[in-house]
């Protein structure tokens, strides 16, 4: 296998996808004006478009599983080239309808690539191939109205449909064969079988949670974020199947100016992201960046109705670009730290399927109030509702774990439940930490390594420590920096520390902790054992004489998440 020529293929598949789809998103309002198509009948392609996307897109890994990644890239390749040809050259507009439904349809490259790369990447190279992908998103956003503008020709009289869309599809039936040559099968078939019916369940398994909504839902935080991606996307749908109606009737606009503007759009975005955004999280944090970016994006958009120049379009423009950058991803790096770590793709499937769902209907809202209420309206409604959802989640996130004020206190506490686990304290945790933790146990408990007590917390103990390994070690060199554990554990605990230290000190394995075995845990870590009796009282609510499992849960409960310092120092205090 030739690995450049792969990435190579993987990003043409992606650029393709993303190429097509946004070369003819631009031209759609004009081709549907020269059909005698209304605003209402023309937003609503956009919402076909969106529903088939998300229709098809529970298919593309499932088939994929099945028949291997590579016939799945070739077919996407080759069925996108040919709807984006077959818009340059439509007789009607149902042909119209049909053919955004299928670019649509068949816009699942993304997903078969992600798969690809997982086939054939370690965990360890797998992040930099995925931002691969991600480039080829960026370029693709760029690329695609950037051709088309300069294809289309100037004017709005008499546009040049079909150049564009034969030069998208050149460049797509060249990667197609490019692609047949070069891309090898990722998945072979002797695991198709074997992996099918596990995946299919897997998936299965997503979509019911995410219809029922299920335990990943019952987080109110979760909610209301998610009800924020609603209306982030909702709002910029809205704009989007509009603009070059608006840009028509009141600038005197044609598709050539609205395909450059979009074009804009997309470099101000990337830009965005690989220079300024990083910095503005570290200088302002991640709450502020979100409630600053959503008030510039809604000021963006509603602003936009008043230029009557390129000159006056380009500020609102930038602002609600900027500020839906900012917002977006701030929102989705909030979204994923709601929710514990195992959870992660069952959170981003319920994010994606709020898109889509935006993508439907805000399309369709936006026709019906440019015919009802006026041509502004489009520009205004999304940041109304945004309005309404940022007073909706404020506050949820100021009573939140991911507040500002309880986000540092939250991290002071991780980097002290860090450096209990890093026993020798060199500054990582390492498996040499939870063997030197059993080892000492074992000589104040007078274990021998045949005992069953030592094999029994030697087992779990070093059970945990491959665990966490496994889950937070992200560069895979054996060791969790302090950076590594901040960062998996403020995205919610997978793994079950009171459950882990309750075994700990409970060296008998009773279920019972007495003040012996507190004490015992104090000299495991150096402490001031005469702290243990006035720690134990705290520790044992029932005053039953022992701390029970549940007690030591609630404990370790108030330790993370409290909400005073005095609280979070209750836990084992002095070590």
């Amino acid at each position: 296998m030739n690995k450049r020529n792969t990435q190579i293929v993987l990003f043409l598949s992606v650029f393709v996808d993303i190429l097509c789809g946004t070369i003819v998103v631009p031209l759609i309002p004009f081709y549907g004006q020269e059909f005698g198509a209304s605003a209402a009948t023309i937003t609503l392609i956009f919402s076909i478009q969106s529903l088939m996307a998300l229709l098809t897109s529970a298919f593309w890994g499932s088939l994929s599983d099945r028949f291997g990644r590579r016939p799945l890239l070739l077919f996407s390749l080759f069925a996108t080239s040919s709807s984006c040809l077959w818009f340059g050259f439509l007789p009607g507009l149902w042909a119209l309808f049909v053919c955004m439904g299928l670019i649509g349809a068949f816009s699942g490259s993304a997903q078969v690539a992600t798969a690809y790369v997982a086939d054939t990447t370690t965990p360890e190279k797998r992040t930099q191939a995925i931002g691969n992908l991600q480039a080829a998103f960026g370029v693709g956003m760029i690329a695609g109205p950037l051709l088309g503008g300069i294809l289309v020709g100037i004017g709005s009289t008499n546009p040049n449909f079909s150049l564009p869309c034969m030069a998208a599809a050149l460049i797509g039936f060249s990667a197609l064969i490019f692609a047949f040559f070069v891309l090898p099968e990722s998945l072979p078939k002797e695991r198709r079988m074997t992996e099918q019916s596990s995946e299919n369940q897997a998936q299965s398994q997503s979509i019911l949670g995410s219809l029922g909504l299920g335990e990943t839902l019952q987080n109110p935080l979760t909610r209301v974020l998610l009800v924020g991606v609603f209306f982030a996307v909702f709002a910029v749908s809205c704009v989007q199947p509009t603009l070059g109606i608006w840009a028509s009737e009141e600038l005197n606009w044609g598709p050539q100016h609205v395909s450059y503007l979009y074009a804009y759009w997309g470099v101000v975005g990337v830009l965005i992201q690989v220079t300024v955004l990083g910095l503005l999280t570290k200088r302002f944090g991640e709450i502020n960046l979100f409630v600053w970016g959503l008030f510039i994006y809604s000021a963006g958009l509603a602003l936009i109705p008043f230029s009557r120049s390129l000159i006056w379009l380009l500020p609102p423009i930038t602002l609600g670009c900027l500020g839906f950058s900012l917002a977006r991803v701030v929102l989705f790096s909030l979204l994923s730290q709601s929710a514990s770590a195992r959870r992660q793709g069952q959170i981003q499937s319920i994010a994606g399927l709020s898109m889509s769902l935006a993508g439907i209907s805000a399309p369709m809202l936006s026709g019906y109030v440019y015919n009802a209420w006026g041509s502004s309206w489009p520009f205004w409604i999304g940041p109304i509702f945004l309005v309404v959802s940022m007073i909706l989640i404020m506050p949820v996130i100021n009573r939140s774990r991911l507040s500002l004020a309880r986000t540092k206190r939250r991290d002071r506490t991780f980097s002290q439940l860090f450096r209990m686990l890093d026993y020798d304290r060199n500054g990582a945790i390492e498996i040499q930490d939870f063997e030197q933790i059993v080892t000492n146990l074992a000589e104040l408990r007078n274990w021998s390594a045949s005992s069953s007590e030592y094999k029994t917390i030697y087992s779990f103990w070093m059970g945990l420590g491959e665990t966490l390994q496994a889950a937070v070690d992200t560069d895979g060199d054996g060791k969790i920096s302090e950076m590594e554990w901040l960062d998996y554990m403020g995205k919610g605990l997978d793994i079950d520390f009171a459950e882990a230290f309750s075994k700990l000190l409970d060296t008998d394995q009773d279920g019972q902790i007495c003040v012996s075995e507190l004490m015992t845990f104090y000299q495991l870590y150096k402490a001031d054992t005469s702290l243990a009796e006035q720690q134990f009282a705290i520790f044992d609510t029932n005053r039953d004489g022992y701390i029970s499992s549940e007690e030591i849960r609630e404990t370790f409960k108030h330790f993370m998440y409290g909400e005073t310092l005095d609280t979070q120092k209750s836990f084992l205090l002095g070590i």
